[in-house]
């Protein structure tokens, strides 16, 4: 399932991932794509991740091994203009997906494999998965709340070599009531910073048993 896959960066996931022998499922609702641009071989779906229910029912009916989440506005300029609609949509609607996911898979695991990542991010493929992975932890294993990651930002600093033992290590720098956000710390086995991120997550009260 790609959504955003009416977008540029989307439908071009979505068109390597079709030649790299996926069956695959576009949502979209069109509001800055356009329904040409998705691959004729794709599923499309004309949806807003607003909608909760028709979320829900189209994870039901796909069966999905993965969701990639491209639906976003990107325009700087006018989300200092309009903060608010890049809140409801970059944001909220993020969540609610994220929430559907887990509600119709009990387990989500993030995967990076090299042919899905663009030549100038295939070096440091070992640290994106190092990186999200630690995030994910984070996010999933909070001992207070219940936390949805919504946004990774990655700054490398240096290339790991394939098959080198990095470890990832994520801190708490700014804790609100319901956003929270880390610092992710990525290092070789010698120490050295290799790259450093930030995470953040949607901080939701644990319902009382």
């Amino acid at each position: 399932m790609v959504t955003g896959g009416a977008g540029y960066i989307g439908s071009g996931c979505a068109q390597t991932l079709l030649e790299a022998g996926h069956r695959v499922t576009v949502v979209d609702a069109l509001l800055t794509g356009h329904r040409a641009a998705v691959p004729k071989e794709a599923r499309f779906i004309e949806a807003n991740l607003g909608e909760r229910e028709k979320v829900r029912g189209i994870l039901a009916e796909g069966k999905f091994e993965a969701v990639l989440h491209f639906a976003a506005f990107i325009e700087a300029g006018e989300s200092m203009r309009d903060p608010g609609k890049y809140m409801q949509n970059n944001v909220s609607c993020s969540i609610t997906l994220l929430e559907e996911v887990r509600r119709a898979y009990a387990r989500l695991s993030v995967m990076i494999k090299p042919e899905y990542l663009n030549a100038m991010d295939r070096a440091h493929g070992i640290i994106l998965s190092a990186m999200i992975d630690q995030a994910a932890a984070v996010a999933a294993n909070s001992m207070e709340d219940d936390v949805l990651l919504v946004e990774l930002k990655i700054n490398y600093l240096a290339a790991a070599l394939p098959g080198e033992r990095i470890t990832a290590e994520a801190k708490p720098i700014d804790i609100k009531k319901t956003l929270s956000l880390w610092v992710v710390d990525v290092r070789s086995p010698s120490g050295k910073l290799v790259a450093t991120g930030q995470a953040l997550g949607y901080r939701r009260p644990r319902r009382e048993s």
